[in-house]
């Protein structure tokens, strides 16, 4: 074999040895974006951090939660249930969610066997999302029983009080649900009447627009209405942006607000929060119940 021979095929073989590594960098290219799934792990590819889990009170209400999540960026909320509570929740976005008992073990039900804090786990099967998800608690059990208290055959009723099925109301009591029923005002000017009072430094008026859970609330309030007073008065005026309805019925309504917080040190704050109000058919108005930040 010649010099000019043994340099061909020299040549040659490096050149198919380039080949082969570059056929085998993109099949290995490809293998990677095809195993990126569009379906959620049965176990999440985040470990938590205590620091990062929000405590959230399910007890009373249903609260809406939102914030933005991936695969790589999980958010983590933790709330107590009780034994045969279900955990319900609502959302338009594909998210993942995975649940922790007490001890930390992962559930592959969302109804609870023991009483204690549960956590849940929240991301997305692939790429990222802005999520809002109502999330609530209901316990079937409670809910059978109720209804077995209040059915016919478990109701003893005296000769005074005619049966349920067949009630007569007097023309000078009519039913709340009648005409005469309070009319519920326009959610909007309860929100500028609240934000009206803490302006005028009316405080305790202020305070009474919250509803009582929300007032008994020791996560926000823990020092009671001291608590609300100490951190109002830090507030010069609260100039209203915008206020957005987003849903009324006859007892709940949510409400955007966006304003600006004008502190008595000078610095001015944006804020966009998300408000539950509740309507107190004794008062006549609707009540802060909870107010979240978008």
């Amino acid at each position: 074999m010649n010099f000019a021979t043994f340099t061909k095929i020299k040549q040659y073989l490096l050149l198919l040895a380039i080949a082969l590594l570059g056929w085998g960098c993109s099949n290995m290219e490809d293998k990677d974006i095809s195993s990126v799934s569009d379906e959620c792990p049965k176990t999440p590819e985040i470990v938590l951090k205590s620091e990062n889990v929000q405590a959230i009170d399910l007890s009373s209400e249903e609260m809406i939660m939102s914030g933005n999540v991936s695969r790589r960026k999980h958010k983590a909320y933790r709330f107590e249930a009780k034994a045969g509570d279900r955990f319900n929740y609502q959302t338009q976005e594909d998210l993942c969610l995975w649940f922790y008992n007490p001890e930390n073990e992962l559930l592959e039900e969302t109804k609870f066997e023991q009483d204690g804090n549960y956590i849940v786990q929240i991301s997305v099967p692939q790429g990222s999302a802005t999520f809002e998800l109502a999330m609530s608690l209901t316990n079937e059990e409670n809910v059978s029983s109720s209804i077995a208290k209040q059915s016919p055959s478990s109701t003893t009723i005296s000769n005074n009080s005619p049966p349920q099925s067949n009630i007569t109301i007097s023309s000078n009591s009519p039913p709340q649900n009648s005409s005469s029923s309070i009319a519920r005002t326009d959610p909007k000017e309860s929100i500028k009447k609240y934000y009206s009072y803490i302006n005028n430094e009316e405080y305790p008026l202020a305070w009474e627009m919250l509803t009582y859970l929300r007032k008994q609330d020791k996560k926000i309030h823990p020092d009671g209405y001291n608590s609300f007073y100490n951190w109002w008065v830090t507030v010069d005026r609260v100039n209203i942006k915008d206020i957005i309805i987003i849903t009324v019925d006859n007892d709940t309504s949510i409400v955007d607000v966006e304003y600006n917080y004008h502190m008595k040190k000078g610095s001015i704050s944006p804020e966009s929060l998300r408000f539950t109000l509740e309507w107190n058919e004794e008062k006549g108005e609707w009540e802060i119940s909870t107010a979240k930040a978008l």
